[in-house]
């Protein structure tokens, strides 16, 4: 006669994970899922970070000289929740004026956020090679969890330029994009289209430093 005991092999040693949940291993298999969400968030967290340009490592919201650097029109605690709240936010002011430190130390409490400049993306697609398809940087700022665009008008008006795209596209996608910008919305207006300021200004949060106005 078999033996079906056997071949079940014994009971399992039951275990409580520190949730509370009875287990035959520990941690359950819920924690285990949450730990792997966690260690997910922490390197979006990183890679976020790491787009981060060097000079602006110091960025950061408890650093000191941040009050001294930024010249935020109003109180710059205020200005830093509304800015971590918001979906769309534009950084709007002169060279100087700290609009960039500011975005930077936000940005690095945004878990998936990525630091392009617009430089950067107006070239992209010239440097990427023939025949490759779509530029990998441009791909990249399009699916971003969070993009900040950094001196928006700032970069050459060319035919491959692909800010106006990425703009587009995460608008379209209903993405979270922040901007940072020496220039005023007619400005902007006269060298994108009107329909590129409509979406940038859209439910977005304008952060005012210095004398310019958006």
């Amino acid at each position: 006669m078999t033996d079906f005991a056997n071949l079940l092999g014994p009971e399992p040693t039951w275990l409580t994970c520190p949730c509370g949940e009875l287990t035959a291993r520990v941690p359950c298999w819920t924690c285990s899922i949450a730990a792997a969400e966690q260690a997910k968030q922490i390197d979006r967290a990183e890679s976020a970070l790491a787009t981060i340009p060097r000079r602006f490592a110091w960025a950061r919201l408890d650093a000191p000289e941040l009050a001294m650097r930024v010249r935020v029109q109003g109180d710059l605690k205020t200005a830093s929740e509304r800015i971590l709240g918001a979906a769309r936010a534009i950084f709007a002011g002169p060279s100087g004026s700290g609009k960039t430190s500011l975005a930077c130390a936000c940005l690095r409490l945004r878990p998936g956020g990525m630091f392009v400049s617009a430089l950067r993306l107006g070239t992209a697609r010239i440097q990427s090679a023939a025949g490759q398809g779509e530029a990998d940087l441009v791909e990249r700022s399009i699916a971003a969890p969070l993009l900040l665009i950094d001196e928006i008008g700032g970069e050459q008006k060319t035919a491959t330029n692909a800010v106006r795209d990425v703009i587009f596209a995460r608008h379209d996608a209903d993405l979270p994009t922040w901007v940072t910008t020496g220039f005023r919305s007619d400005q902007l207006a006269e060298m994108y289209g009107d329909g590129f300021v409509r979406r940038l200004l859209e439910d977005a949060y304008v952060v005012q430093l210095g004398k310019v106005k958006p």
